[in-house]
This record gives structure tokens, C-alpha cells and sequence, in this order.
């Protein structure tokens, strides 16, 4: 029998079976351990990929949102908007989007990933509606953004994300309140004074009466950013001052004779006065954590640097066009026209500025011919030019044209009348409102051009040359130089045009001084509801409000002279004196006495916007009395025993460039007299539901969430 052997090549074979099993299934775990790793690679660069492609379309979110607000600041009216976004490469569609396609590719660009495509639309949703935000009543207009980002990139293909996000306008309009300052707002009557309505200061506010037995009562809220009678909170986030931390600083008239507090009363006519006064004004007044912004959200900072005087830096760059030499110019804005070089071509403006000049807004502009080119019958027949249309699509008037010749039958240029509290002569052009109102209204169911661009803001000024507030004592009347302003007569009915079903209002505003002339607005069209009022406001670098019973003949004052050297005759202050009832008995120039021009009640039914001549001071140099918030508006007649009641929205938003005069002491010695008996003011709460179209407005931006959207979606319900 043979022994038992063992063939090694069997062992090994079976070995070398055994290994390669072992080695297929460890490649196969590395084949799958490698493909899941590249999957995982690859994953993650998809994931980054989509990252970038969503992170480019928020930056597209981003541009849809710069240019909507850059749009709505700079143009003029709502419906200007689509048009203006779309040249900014975003599709504007009221009413629906086509969610298939995203409209047409907008912008497309080489990357080093491959190609981007973004599309970008913007649908406004339903029309705006009026609601109430933090105590004010503001128009809100939602829109609907949506952005789609589509990266080409050639390992993923089509990298796509979609992209959604809420947008809000709300506009308020600047007439919110019964009173409003951008700078220091001082109150002291001599008279008794009513105050129905908030109350609102940028600035400082001081606060009283100069008898106690004509206060000022304040019926609402008074809101204040800085201080309160020199009184400021113990931290910055109380609502009620403390009179231990009165500043040392007091204004003008604070420093001169008594002053009596306000009287903080909600329902005089319904309940006793609050005996708990202190109580009652930490009700009342309130510190503001912020300020008002008054100029519709412009940026004064921004607009003073990059439109403000032409300034070389130190590394040699240029900055400004002088389109604002101070800020006083932006803020004045609002009145003025856009500005112009010396060759009468316009300078550089920061287009949001240029958006809100009443100006550029005024759909009819009047304009005083420069009566030193023409010749006086020329002047007295053709003294104005007409425009109408706004923007670029204004065009003037043709001198024969039946609208022309209408509007001129309503105007009186450059007659002069004498301003006591600026001592000068003023030339005056004069607008009978009712006339023009007549005029605009018989055109109803034509296509005039006057009536086509008649949007309720009428800009009227005279841009012939004037010395600004000369004061020189060494001037007589008849060698002064003169100011020029507007004035309003007639206006008890203001001129009715409906736009989708509500009344337009009726807005009139000029670069010049203002002088309203009677009552105003105090009789409404019989087309008028308790819900479609005619509203108006009157914007000026100053207004002054002349009774039913002014007189041109009396407006004038003749000053004493010296009968040898024929020289004025001065007082102890160094003012001329003027001429008054002799000692004997002797009447001389009694016409010219302030005291005969006797004033009857008025009331004005209007927004106000104007500029003041502020207070110096008294810690400085100079004694300038602004005449406080009572004398914004000014008066020049004798006012004894009669009342001027205002109702609308009174506010100061820069200092006057033109009438510049500060208030001066009362009575014929100082040929200005004027002492109502009572001063009403009383906030129309119309004005801030339905104001005059075009007016002045501050509006705030509001973003939402952002949400994703599919090419399914029906945009109407995103």
C-alpha cells in the first residue's frame, strides 16, 4: 500500500482561489466605497453649486429691490413705475406673470463655471389700500418680487433656483399732523390759542403763553426728538421730561418777559381741565425715538455729498456739482425750482430730490416774464408764461392759444404793495382762484392741453431779480429793492377736477413769498361729499395771510424826516420812524397807520408748508425773534378783537430764503400791528386720508420672508 502524499498544487490553487475571492470582493467594496465617494463629491459640489446659484439669485432679489425704491423716489407717479423698471431689465406685470417661462432672459453673463441666466420680475399686487400704521394713516401698495437663477454647468447641467419675496410701500403724506417743525419749534401767543391735533419737533420744543389768561391749550399729543421746554428725559428712552434737567439754553422770546405753561386739556369742551397738569403732560407730550423723516425718506447726508458744492479731495478726486450749496437747499427743495447754471442749463440733482420739488410735480406752471426784456405793453398784455405737462413732456403754452388767453385773464403781475414786517416794497402777482377755477372747469369733456395736464398742482413764481430781505434804514420806500411773491385771491372755492371718482384737490406752490387773501376753502363744490372734501395746500418761502377787508392803498407806511437835512428821523434803536397823528391833533398819512389796517374774521381751510426766519440764540450773538409757531403765518393788519381759525396741517421745513424779516414789536410806532383775539388751529384729519394729489408724502419700505416658487404656481396667489 502506498503512503498518503499531499499535491502541493492543489493547496495552492485552492489558495489562490481563496485570494482572488477575497480580492474581487475587496475591489468590489472599494469600487463601491470610491463610487459612493464620488457621489458624495459629487454632491457636494451640487450642494455648493445650488448654493452659489441661490446666492445669485438673492443678489438678483437684491437689484429688483434697489431699483423699485431707486424708481419709486425718482418718478413722479405710480403708473410711471413699470416703464421705469423694465428699462432697469425687470419685467413689470400688474397682473400676472407668466410663470413658464419667467419672461425672457434679461441678463446673461459668461462665468468660469459655465453660464448664468437670471430672469427678474416684480407683479403689483391689488390695488393700494388705506390703513392706519403707528398712529398714521398711510396708502400701502404690496408687490410680489420674483427672481430665477440658471447656472449651466458642464458636469450638473442646469443648476436652477427660484426665488420669491414680499415687498410693501407705504406713503404717508407730510400733512400728518396739526403742527410740524424740522427745526426748533417755539410757541409763545400773546392771544389765546387752540391746538387740536399732534404735534411733532425734529428739533427742540419750547412751549407757552405770555399771559395766563390767554393760554395755549393742547388738545392731542406733542412729540418732541430733542428737548421740551430745556427739559430732557433722565435716559434716552423715557417719554416724560424732567424739569431738573432743564438746559441753560432758552430761545428768544423765552428770555423776554413772563411765560406761562401750555395747558394740557384732551376735552375742554366736554370735562373740567385736568387739575393734575404735571400728569396730565406726561399723557401728553412724548420724546420720539427718532426723527420725522419730512423729505419722503431722502437722504440729506448722501445728497450733500454727492450733489453739494464742487469740492477737490486731497487724492485730487471732485465731488459735489453745486446743485446744493447748503443744506438748507435741500430741505428748501420742496418750493424751489430745479436749479441752473449761470447759462440757464440745469445742474446735476440728486434724482430723488428732483422727484419731490413741487416744481417737477406741478402738472400747470405759471411764470412772470422778465418784464426787462419787453416792453411794457408786451409785459401788460402777455405778462406770464404757461406750461403745462410735467417732466420732459412739458411744453409752454402758444401765446394765442384760447388756454392761454383763459389763464392770463386770471392773473395780475408785479404790482407792488408794502410788506411791514420785511419794510419793503413787494411785487405781487396775484392768481384769482376762483377764475382759474372757472376756467379749468369749462374745459370738462375736452382734450385742452390745459385740463389733459391739470393734476391739482398748479407752480406759480417770478423769477425776475430781487434783493433778498433788505432792512437798510438808509432806504427810502422808493429806493429799496423789491421781493417778489404771489397772491391768492378769490379762493373760497378751489377748483374741481375728479380722478377716479375723488376730487384732486388743489395745491398751489411757488419759490416766492405767499399772501392768501380772504377766506380759502371754506365752500366746497356741490359735487363734494363728507368723503370727497376738495383739499388744499399752499407751499411757499413764506406765507402771510391777509384778511377780506386788506387794503393795497394802505399797505404802505411814510417815515418822519428831519425838515431841514431832509434825513429820516430815527429812534432810540436806530429805526425810522414812521408818520402817525401829530401831538397837535394834526392828522398826517392816517392811511398809512398800521392800526387802520383793520382786519375781519378769516378762515383758511388748507395744508401750509412754509419757511420761518429762526430765532437767534440768546447765549450768541444777535436778537432775532422768529415770532414762534403763531406767526408761521404771517399777519399785517389789526387784528384787535377779531379771530383767524386755520384748519389743516401747519409745518415749517426750512429757513425762508427771501423773506427773511424776523417779527418785530407790534402797534403803529413799529408799523406792524396785529392782535387777534384768538388764533384756532385744528388738524384736518382729511388731509391725512385723502390729501391733495402730489403732495408731499414720507414713505417707508418693508421686505418679507423669502419663499421659493415652481414654474406651476399661479403668480396671482403666490
Amino acid at each position: 500500500m502506498l503512503p498518503y502524499r499531499r499535491y502541493p498544487s492543489r493547496q495552492r490553487g485552492g489558495m489562490i482561489l481563496a485570494a482572488m475571492f477575497v480580492i474581487i470582493v475587496m475591489a468590489m467594496m472599494a469600487t463601491s466605497v470610491v463610487s459612493h465617494s464620488l457621489q458624495t463629491y459629487r454632491d457636494a459640489k451640487r450642494l455648493e453649486q445650488l448654493d452659489q446659484v441661490k446666492l445669485k439669485a438673492e443678489s438678483e432679489m437684491e437689484v429688483v429691490y434697489y431699483n423699485w425704491k431707486k424708481q419709486i423716489f425718482s418718478v413722479k407717479s405710480r403708473t410711471e413705475i413699470p416703464g421705469q423698471l423694465t428699462s432697469a431689465g425687470i419685467t413689470v406685470d400688474e397682473t400676472s406673470v407668466n410663470t413658464a417661462t419667467m419672461t425672457p432672459t434679461l441678463a446673461k453673463t459668461s462665468r468660469e463655471q459655465g453660464e448664468w441666466t437670471v430672469s427678474r420680475s416684480l407683479r403689483i399686487g391689488k390695488p393700494p389700500a388705506t390703513g392706519q400704521t403707528n398712529g398714521k394713516l398711510g396708502q400701502l401698495t404690496e408687490y410680489t418680487a420674483l427672481t430665477r437663477a440658471v447656472n449651466n454647468h458642464p458636469t450638473f447641467g442646469n443648476v436652477e433656483y427660484r426665488m420669491g419675496r414680499r415687498f410693501a410701500q407705504l406713503d404717508t403724506t407730510l400733512f400728518q399732523f396739526s403742527v410740524f417743525y424740522q427745526d426748533v419749534m417755539e410757541f409763545s401767543a400773546g392771544s389765546a390759542m387752540t391746538i387740536k391735533g399732534k404735534v411733532s419737533g425734529n428739533n427742540k420744543v419750547y412751549m407757552s403763553s405770555k399771559l395766563a389768561s390767554a393760554p395755549i391749550v393742547i388738545r392731542d399729543e406733542v412729540m418732541f426728538y430733542e428737548t421740551f421746554n430745556g427739559c430732557r428725559g433722565p435716559n434716552p428712552d423715557t417719554t416724560n421730561i424732567d424739569p431738573s434737567l432743564r438746559e441753560v439754553e432758552q430761545l428768544q422770546y423765552r428770555s423776554t418777559g413772563s411765560a406761562f405753561a401750555p395747558i394740557f386739556d384732551p376735552t375742554p369742551e366736554t370735562s373740567a381741565r385736568p387739575a393734575d397738569q404735571a400728569a396730565q403732560r406726561a399723557l401728553q407730550v412724548k420724546k420720539m425715538g427718532e426723527k420725522e423723516n419730512f423729505l419722503g425718506g431722502i437722504n440729506v447726508d448722501d445728497a450733500k455729498v454727492a450733489y453739494g458744492p464742487i469740492t477737490t479731495l486731497p487724492d485730487g478726486s471732485v465731488v459735489g456739482t453745486g446743485a446744493y450749496p447748503t443744506e438748507n437747499d435741500i430741505y428748501r427743495s420742496v418750493v424751489a425750482p430745479s436749479p441752473k447754471k449761470a447759462d440757464g442749463t440745469l445742474i446735476d440733482e440728486d434724482p430723488t430730490v428732483k422727484a419731490t420739488r413741487m416744481y417737477s410735480k406741478a402738472g400747470v406752471v405759471i411764470e412772470v416774464r422778465d418784464a426787462s426784456t419787453i416792453s411794457a405793453s408786451e409785459f401788460s398784455a402777455r405778462p406770464v408764461d404757461v406750461y403745462v405737462g410735467v417732466g420732459t413732456g412739458r411744453t409752454k403754452l402758444d401765446y394765442a392759444s384760447t388756454s392761454y388767453l383763459a389763464v392770463v385773464a386770471t392773473v395780475n403781475a408785479r404790482k407792488n404793495v408794502y410788506d411791514s414786517r420785511e419794510q419793503t416794497n413787494v411785487k405781487v402777482t396775484t392768481l384769482n382762484v376762483g377764475q382759474f377755477a372757472s376756467v379749468i372747469e369749462g374745459l370738462a369733456g375736452t382734450s385742452d392741453p390745459l385740463l389733459t395736464n391739470y393734476n391739482g398742482v398748479v407752480y406759480v413764481y417770478d423769477p425776475n431779480a430781487e434783493v433778498d430781505s433788505p432792512t437798510s434804514a438808509a432806504l427810502d420806500d422808493d429806493n429799496r429793492p423789491d421781493l417778489n411773491a404771489v397772491r391768492l385771491t378769490n379762493g373760497y372755492q378751489l377748483p374741481w377736477v375728479e380722478k377716479d371718482g375723488k376730487p384732486v384737490g388743489f395745491t398751489l406752490a411757488t419759490d416766492n413769498g405767499l399772501y392768501v387773501q380772504g377766506d380759502y376753502n371754506t365752500v366746497q363744490n356741490a359735487s363734494a361729499t363728507a368723503d370727497t372734501r376738495n383739499m388744499g395746500a399752499l407751499l411757499a418761502d413764506a406765507v402771510t395771510v391777509l384778511s377780506g377787508s386788506w387794503d393795497d392803498d394802505k399797505s404802505g407806511i411814510k417815515y418822519q424826516r428831519d425838515a431841514i437835512t431832509n434825513a429820516f428821523l430815527l429812534d432810540a434803536s436806530g429805526n425810522k420812524i414812521p408818520e402817525t397823528v401829530t401831538s397837535g391833533g394834526v392828522t398826517s398819512n392816517v392811511y398809512y397807520k398800521a392800526s387802520e389796517r383793520v382786519a375781519s374774521d378769516t378762515v383758511v381751510n388748507s395744508a401750509i408748508l412754509s419757511g420761518n426766519t429762526a430765532s437767534s440764540d440768546p447765549t450768541g450773538t444777535g436778537t432775532i425773534n422768529s415770532g414762534g409757531v403763531q406767526n408761521l403765518v404771517r399777519l399785517m393788519e389789526n387784528w384787535t378783537g377779531r379771530s383767524f381759525t386755520m384748519q389743516g396741517s401747519l409745518g415749517q421745513l426750512f429757513a425762508s430764503k427771501h423773506f427773511t424779516a424776523a417779527i418785530r414789536g407790534t402797534g403803529d410806532a413799529n408799523g406792524l400791528y396785529f392782535a387777534p383775539a384768538t388764533r384756532n388751529l385744528t388738524f384736518d384729519e382729511k388731509l391725512a386720508e385723502s390729501p391733495p394729489n402730489q403732495s408731499p408724502t414720507t414713505t417707508k419700505f418693508y421686505r418679507g420672508d423669502y419663499f421659493i416658487w415652481h414654474k406651476g404656481n399661479d403668480p396671482t396667489k403666490l
